[in-house]
């Protein structure tokens, strides 16, 4: 979000993500004409991340793995009413990081 739409005191992103059941694999994934299976029954997982945030690097994740992806902005005063787009997201290996790419 631009600086100007960062209302409110304790303004921060709440980062979701969780493996996407079928398991595909980026290429896998491209090489596909059906949509990506949303869902399933694993947990998102969450990270926390301060306003001036523009990527965020998830150790320990499997490399070249589809993931759901969405993103929430909050404040003190609580989450923003707009609902998050869910999103697909794929890992990738760079180094000792796997990086979470959207």
């Amino acid at each position: 979000m631009s600086r100007e739409q960062q209302n409110g005191p304790g303004f921060h992103y709440v980062i979701h993500w969780r493996r996407q059941q079928n398991q595909r694999t980026f290429k896998q994934y491209e090489q596909s004409n059906d949509s990506v299976s949303r869902g399933g029954q694993n947990e998102f997982e969450e990270r926390r991340a301060a306003a001036n945030t523009t990527e965020l690097i998830l150790g320990g994740l499997p490399v070249f793995c589809a993931y759901d992806v969405y993103v929430v902005s909050v404040n003190d005063i609580g989450q923003a009413v707009t609902a998050p787009q869910l999103v697909t997201a794929f890992t990738g290996e760079d180094g000792l990081y796997t990086h979470l790419h959207y």
